[in-house]
């Protein structure tokens, strides 16, 4: 069976620092925000969205009204438990309005008249939600998913900033070079929400691989991203903490092809 075609109707401004978007297909217009033709969907699809909009009530009715013909809506979100549960808390970045348990979505959606049918959990962001909902459908689910009270995420948060603050301590008093590899905004926040100017500042380096963030002083950061390539210039005894925790398994492997061992990889615990 093949796939049907998808559009994607966001608006894009920045074709020169990202020149791939200019082959998306876009049906809005710049000035008004309308859409220049009406869409007949049958499925629409919201990865990751709903936590980027400051008003989620406003974001979903527009939707359904500029594609009211939709039977089905697909969302996929960061699960607010699994980062409670797993003291993820640097998820809260400035990026993110919301986050989200599944029932504050279902509860959303119901709103617009859509049931849940059925459901996923995801790896993705230390633990994801994928929920599906149909328009037409009597079928409700009623998913199984875990709740928390507001004691627990107390105590979670106070152990995870102690832990900051305890690798704060280690990487502020190592008597080696310290540099960062992978500038995440997960760390970015972090660093500059809970922890010290000394603590920023005392970076040698920082790499990453994307090529947009070349060049680019990180926020609170007092030196330049340089590319990945630029690794073999460190000294053997500069250490490295992973600046994006939840890819640390697949960039430790990557840097010991590179013959940094891993008694120099560091990982935080945000």
């Amino acid at each position: 069976m093949p796939l049907p075609p998808d559009t994607n109707i966001d608006k894009w401004h920045d074709h020169e620092s990202f020149p791939e978007v200019a082959t998306v297909d876009t049906f809005v217009d710049d000035k008004s925000g309308e859409l220049l033709e009406k869409l007949q969907a049958e499925l629409i699809v919201c990865r990751h969205m709903f936590a980027h909009n400051p008003n989620v009530d406003s974001l979903l009715s527009n939707i359904v009204s500029q594609l009211s013909g939709a039977n089905f809506i697909y969302i996929e979100n960061a699960d607010l438990y699994e980062t409670l549960d797993k003291s993820d808390f640097g998820q809260f970045y400035a990026e993110h309005y919301y986050a989200f348990t599944p029932f504050s979505v279902i509860n959303l959606l119901e709103s617009e008249g859509y049931n849940l049918i059925d459901y996923k959990s995801f790896e993705i962001h230390n633990g994801s939600f994928g929920l599906l909902f149909s328009r037409s459908s009597d079928k409700k689910l009623i998913p199984d998913f875990n709740i928390f009270e507001s004691k627990l995420v107390e105590q979670r948060f106070a152990a995870w900033l102690n832990n900051c603050l305890k690798f704060e301590e280690k990487i502020n008093s190592s008597s080696c070079p310290v540099a960062l590899y992978a500038v995440s905004a997960k760390f970015v926040f972090t660093a500059n929400a809970f922890l010290s100017a000394e603590f920023r500042n005392c970076f040698t380096a920082i790499y990453d691989n994307t090529p947009q963030k070349i060049g680019l002083y990180p926020p609170g950061f007092s030196c330049p991203v340089s590319g990945e390539q630029e690794l073999p210039k460190l000294s053997e005894n500069t250490t490295l903490v992973i600046g994006a925790r939840n890819f640390y398994s697949e960039i430790k492997d990557k840097l010991e092809l590179q013959g940094i061992g891993e008694e120099r990889i560091i990982c935080p615990p945000f």
